[in-house]
């Protein structure tokens, strides 16, 4: 027995520090209050119990919460719905509407619709049990199911909350087996028809003031795809516009050193034939060499790597497969590669403003997960063309200009690339908008996944239907 007592103790968690005082909340933007003990105040999100009401008896109906007592949280929109302020959160007929409440919740949660619709749900009589004020110990979620579409999705709607995504049979086994399938309320005969259903949803997030994203930065990105005053067909959208910006900044910064240097210097192409080499292509630079340090010679090769961003590898073959190459390259690397983690940052909350809603005919969210991917790929793919494309024209310009025997200013040749970029992307974006590109290639993954399902069911069993079933809850 000793040595069981050692090794428990020796696997226990440490204590807290004796200078640390825990203050605990159960919501998300909770104020903290607590009477100050000790030195320092550490504030823990406690998890919290999810409450999800699904409605499919009236098409095209809208449907109200409200609460009398204790304050609730919007998953959908992240909000606190104060019970003071008489706060209401509205959703529609078949949307799943999923709430967050505290442990300590008081009162009742009251949905009310057209027609006298009203149903009174008070989670401490449909669940028991009391729990306690330990932060890691999860009270049971529940799903209010009304109406025949939702009963028959109650099943899901639990695995998903308790999984994620729908289960597979392997994953179902293991649900039966660790008892966590979902339970049916009955309720009273005189109430309507109401099956509450249980699954385990976890959440812990350890709130760090200072740290989380302001809702009203997330908001202003995850709706930067709407149109604007500027183009009402959706191209050139605050997004958008904020991707361009970005992009040119990071080829700014890439190409700072000889932009710096030779900012008001002009160059020309060219052309030099000699009788053992044959034609040779040479970009001279006016100014003196030896007032520089990066570019300290009067003449560089076409395709010297120190001039080759200047030429874009004009005068030759190889001199432009090794300027669209190094285009591409430039895409993906550096700050041209932080340029384009951003554009697809914001593409994801993008992408999460449509997911977070729900389309009524199906239930389902607007998008799903293979349309968060086949953007991403698109738009990964359009800036490296766009990239490479603007390279190749401007190599055009600068051997016309070589051509009528004209100088060129290494600043228009700067100013130039990032423009025809700019308009390239563009172009993309109306083929994109008239084809259906991205909508294509979302269509190509969903239908890889039928056919690994197809192909090796006992692997991937389920896994299209988890590409449209992901749910994602942020604190």
């Amino acid at each position: 027995m000793p040595l069981f007592k050692a090794i428990e103790d020796a696997l226990a968690p440490p204590p807290p520090p004796d200078d640390t005082q825990f203050v605990y909340i159960d919501l998300p933007g909770e104020t903290a209050r607590c009477c100050r003990v000790k030195d320092k105040i550490t504030v823990v999100l406690r998890k919290h119990r999810d409450i999800v009401f699904d409605i499919t008896l009236t098409a095209g109906a809208t449907y109200r919460v409200s609460t009398d007592e204790s304050d609730f949280y919007n998953a959908r929109d992240k909000k606190i719905v104060q019970a003071r302020l008489k706060q209401t959160v509205t959703f529609k007929d078949g949307e799943r509407m999923h709430l967050w409440i505290g442990r300590e919740f008081k009162g009742v949660l009251r949905v009310s619709g057209e027609a006298g619709f009203e149903l009174r749900i008070d989670p401490r009589k449909l669940d028991l049990q009391r729990y306690g004020s330990e932060p890691t110990e999860k009270p049971a979620p529940l799903v209010i199911a009304l109406g025949a579409e939702a009963q028959r999705r109650a099943g899901v709607t639990g695995q998903i909350a308790e999984l994620g995504h729908a289960a597979s049979p392997a994953e179902l086994a293991r649900l039966q087996h660790d008892h966590r399938l979902p339970q049916t309320y009955t309720p009273p005969p005189q109430a309507p028809a109401v099956s509450a259903t249980q699954a385990a949803h976890i959440i812990e997030v350890r709130r760090i003031p200072g740290v989380e994203v302001p809702p009203e930065v997330t908001a202003f990105f995850e709706h930067g795809g709407e149109e604007t005053a500027v183009d009402a067909n959706g191209l050139l959208t605050r997004n958008w516009l904020l991707a361009q910006i970005t992009g040119a900044a990071g080829y700014a910064s890439d190409n700072q050193p000889w932009l710096k240097e030779l900012w008001k210097e002009k160059f020309r192409l060219l052309k030099v034939t000699d009788k053992n080499a044959g034609v040779k292509y040479y970009i001279a630079l006016k100014g003196n060499p030896a007032l520089r340090t990066l570019i300290n010679a009067s003449r560089y090769g076409a395709e010297h790597s120190k001039v080759l961003a200047i030429s874009c590898g004009a005068g030759s073959a190889a001199g432009l497969r090794h300027a669209g190459w190094e285009a591409a390259r430039g895409t993906l690397k550096k700050a041209g590669l932080l340029a384009l983690v951003f554009t697809m940052a914001l593409d994801t909350a993008e992408w999460l403003a449509d997911y977070q809603q729900t389309d009524p005919a199906t239930g389902k969210p607007k998008r799903d997960i293979a349309d968060l991917f086949a953007k991403l790929f698109t738009d990964v793919a359009f800036a490296v063309i766009g990239g490479v494309a603007a390279v190749l024209v401007m190599a055009g310009i600068v051997a016309l200009a070589a051509l009528v025997k004209v100088g060129v200013l290494v600043v228009a040749v700067a100013i130039g690339t990032v423009g025809l970029s700019i308009i390239f992307g563009l172009g993309l974006a109306l083929i994109d908008k008239h084809f259906g590109v991205t909508d294509g290639v979302a269509k190509a993954f969903r239908n890889a996944s039928e056919h690994l399902e197809r192909k090796y069911p006992n692997d991937y069993t389920g896994y299209p239907k988890a590409l449209g079933n992901l749910e994602f809850a942020r604190p």
